[in-house]
């Protein structure tokens, strides 16, 4: 059985750019809710510094999860999102650790 992953993903915009680049995260997120494999995806923004988002992101596996970099619609969020970043969005994958114990 694949391990689950959780995936989060840091976002900061071009100052005066912020509703920008909410705009292209939330219509980045409800598709990639649709994905299969997707069980969860939100979107904060960080408390008193506006220009910071990060995605967290649940996907049933690594495959999942690959398929969805390959998204058609993922693509053509990145092609918008280098018009509003102040720097290049930061990719952690975590697995759950288990006690094994």
């Amino acid at each position: 059985m694949e391990e689950k992953l959780k995936v989060m993903v840091y976002f900061q915009s071009v100052k005066g750019k912020e509703t920008a680049l909410r705009k292209i995260l939330l219509e980045l997120m409800n598709n990639s809710l649709k994905e299969e494999g997707c069980t969860g995806f939100e979107l904060l923004q960080e408390d008193g510094k506006p220009e910071y988002f990060t995605f967290i992101e649940e996907w049933a596996s690594r495959q999942h999860f690959s398929a969805h970099l390959n998204a058609s619609h993922l693509l053509e969020s990145n092609k918008k999102l280098v018009f509003v970043l102040a720097k290049k969005q930061e990719i952690v994958i975590y697995t759950l650790v288990t006690t094994g114990l």
